[in-house]
């Protein structure tokens, strides 16, 4: 899929705070987290990202998955024309020594494996960054900027 790279950035700050891959039939949406050592980021945000989705009338089922327990939600939303659809998610967490990297994958990405592949590469991508140059929870939020290049060229080939 023809992907576009867009940067969210917290306006008072002009900071980044998550980097989204759009496609016409999905999004993968990243954002990092400072973590303490030795905390369990992913297994609270699971169980909250959970009661949300079925709060909202939708499911959520933990599975094993590229990057370990991921979480596959399904949200009814209702479409253009006022039909009643079902929104697809894969909620996929990556923890670092002092840092979490929180990635959801939505749209036809997150059921069907061969197109969700480049949105994949993309998280692999930026968890591969954070932990080659991220000793320090503080700098992911200002380096995520610099994955734009490194993706775009990964997703090219």
């Amino acid at each position: 899929p023809d992907l576009e790279l867009r940067l969210q950035v917290e306006e008072d700050t002009g900071e980044v705070v998550a980097v989204l891959l759009v496609a016409d039939e999905g999004v993968l949406w990243t954002r990092a987290f400072a973590a303490a050592r030795g905390g369990d980021l992913w297994a609270e945000a699971r169980a909250e990202i959970a009661a949300d989705t079925v709060e909202r009338g939708g499911t959520a089922v933990e599975q094993e998955g590229s990057f370990g327990t991921e979480l596959h939600c399904e949200v009814p939303v209702t479409g253009e024309n006022g039909e009643q659809l079902v929104q697809p998610s894969r909620v996929i967490g990556v923890s670092g020594p002092r840092w979490f990297l929180r990635a959801t994958i939505a749209g036809r990405p997150a059921k069907d494996a061969e197109y969700g592949a480049a949105f994949e590469a993309a998280v692999r991508s930026i968890a591969d960054l954070a932990h080659a140059c991220l000793p320090r929870s503080t700098e992911l939020a200002g380096r995520l900027a610099s994955v734009e290049h490194s993706v775009n060229k990964k997703l090219a080939h």
